[in-house]
């Protein structure tokens, strides 16, 4: 839960933030529950790009 919480912060102060794939389905969940609008980037195999919209 605290790579979940940490991307999170890190994109409401700084509208972007890299996760690991592990946790993309959970961040995106919590955030679509949040009525967030956000756009992923593939970085590579195990990184995605979460920006703000």
């Amino acid at each position: 839960m605290f790579n979940v919480l940490k991307a999170i912060k890190e994109m409401s102060k700084e509208s972007a933030t890299v996760v690991d794939n592990s946790i993309l389905n959970e961040v995106g969940e919590i955030l679509y529950g949040l009525n967030v609008d956000f756009t992923t980037a593939k970085i590579d195999r195990t990184t995605t790009k979460l920006h703000l919209a």
